[in-house]
């Protein structure tokens, strides 16, 4: 089936329950989580559902787990850190934190049951060869977003598409990738900041199955796109005041700019849109408006305390109708805590501050 076949034939599943279950409640945590895990098992090969990486005996290497070994693997590569949780093994290239790429290029490879563990490994030898700074993290199920990558530089990003489409051990391994998201050749690509893609999208489903409870017989593909590319209008490109904004970040749970980012780059997807395409998206959205610099300069200028500097640029941004996660200004959130300390502290502007400890104005805002 194509994408949009696929998408139909999702809905139509939904529309099926809401037929059996009139009162059921699609908009509650657990309405939501259905769908999400409804959502990430498509694709998913009869056989894969159910195993668990994290058992004894799921890796070739004997009476292991597939996550222990990947994490013997690497554990003493100094070029990345591993962190290994419930439902997912990390994997970070050592010059940054986990968490710090806030706007990346992330990649989905679904991996089936038996490639899984060597195609990891292969991808992530990879990636370490390439020295391509990354965030990847491995999921506890098979499932069609088992295995993410993050990177910044679209460069680095296009180097990650040419392996695996070049390599036939992977390549035998994939499954379906989520028929929601850009694909390149048979990978998902979506750009989301610090939200997620798919339960965002689960969310986004969930408002239209409510909405049409009255009308089902309209659910489909074509028709769940409209409703999208509506909400989209009303709420980025109609809406009237910083209410608004606010309204959204309430209902979605993330950023006013992640929520705009994911629900264009899904209305994108039902046009088949080129990596081209995508990859403006993902630079208008991990960029700054052109004055952002005379913005900062003028902040860096003051003596603003912390509380007041975060609220001017916050009523900057949102004066735009673009604004970004304020996270993003800075490397990071520590340092951001710990240059606003010091200009409380020391009674300093933060310009002063920059030259003492040689940070230039650029490195800031990268």
């Amino acid at each position: 089936m194509v994408k949009k076949e696929k998408v139909d034939s999702f809905l139509k599943l939904l529309k099926a329950i809401a037929e059996q279950n009139p009162d059921y409640d699609f908009l509650s945590d657990n309405g939501i989580s259905g769908i999400y895990r409804a959502l990430r098992s498509l694709g998913i090969k009869s056989k894969d559902k159910g195993f668990n990486l994290r058992e004894k005996g799921t890796s070739k290497e004997e009476g292991k787990s597939i996550f222990e070994n990947l994490e013997s693997l690497f554990i003493n590569n100094k070029s990345v850190h591993i962190q290994s949780e419930k439902n997912f093994c990390h994997f970070t290239s050592a010059n940054i934190e986990m968490g710090e790429l806030l706007t990346e290029i992330k990649i989905y490879v679904p991996l089936d049951a038996e490639h899984i563990e060597e195609g990891a490994k292969q991808i992530l030898q990879f990636l370490i060869d390439e020295k391509i700074s990354h965030e990847s993290k491995i999921a506890s199920t098979i499932r069609f977003d088992d295995f993410v990558i993050r990177v910044v530089d679209p460069k680095e990003a296009e180097k990650v598409f040419s392996f695996i489409e070049n390599n036939s051990y992977i390549q035998e391994g994939l499954i379906e990738a989520n028929p929601f998201a850009l694909h390149h050749d048979r990978v998902a690509v979506v750009s989301d900041g610090c939200a997620s893609y798919n339960y965002i999208l689960s969310m986004l489903i969930a408002h239209y199955i409510t909405n049409r409870k009255n009308n089902l017989e309209q659910v489909n593909c074509g028709d769940f796109y409209n409703y999208i590319q509506g909400e989209y209008n009303k709420e980025f490109i109609d809406f009237n005041d910083d209410n608004d904004i606010e309204t959204i970040r309430k209902r979605f749970k993330c950023s006013y700019a992640d929520i705009q980012q994911i629900t264009l780059l899904l209305l994108k997807n039902k046009e088949e849109c080129s990596y081209d395409e995508y990859l403006q998206i993902y630079k208008d959205f991990a960029g700054y408006p052109e004055d952002m610099n005379q913005i900062l300069k003028e902040l860096f200028d003051s003596k603003n305390s912390y509380e007041e500097a975060f609220n001017t640029l916050k009523s900057y941004l949102l004066s735009k109708k673009t604004p970004k996660d304020l996270r993003r200004l800075f490397p990071s959130p520590c340092i951001k805590f710990v240059i606003w300390k010091n200009l409380i502290d020391r009674q300093i502007t933060l310009g002063d501050y920059l030259l003492e400890n040689g940070i230039s104005l650029d490195s800031i805002q990268k």
